[in-house]
């Protein structure tokens, strides 16, 4: 097993209107679930927030920025309709950088300056998700 990484863009709040965000987005999510919905294979457990993401798979690199900028290309030309579903559902937006880390090769963690600009245009966040194996 080789040390992976994997990117997320997260738009989230209680209430979504998934269609409608796809529609404005002109791209369908990778994940999307409701708010109250069952999560799947654990039925007993319920979704606390509605959620449209972007991910990509988990891919060996030594830098998260590869992962996140396959994530970036796809929104790059979106930053006014992200801005506007933000203010519209008041949605907190996300960027998150997944690593499984195997045997102590621990991938870059850090991020361009481009990188920093452009989550910096959304408003949004960085979350870093660090599992060692």
């Amino acid at each position: 097993m080789q040390t992976k990484v994997k990117a997320e863009f997260n738009l989230s709040n209680d209430y979504l209107n998934i269609p409608k965000i796809t529609e404005l987005m002109g791209i369908s999510p990778t994940v999307s679930y409701i708010k109250g919905e069952p999560i799947e294979n654990r039925k007993s457990l319920k979704w606390k927030e509605t959620l449209w993401a972007i991910e990509t798979e988990y891919e060996e690199t030594w830098d998260i920025n590869t992962a996140l900028e396959k994530v970036v290309c796809v929104l790059r030309n979106k930053v006014d309709t992200l801005v506007k579903i933000k203010e519209m559902y008041n949605a907190d937006i996300s960027f998150v950088a997944v690593a499984n880390i195997v045997d102590g090769d621990t991938p870059a963690m850090s991020l361009s300056s481009e990188m920093v600009s452009f989550i910096a245009s959304l408003g949004a966040r960085v979350d870093f998700c660090i599992y060692v194996y």
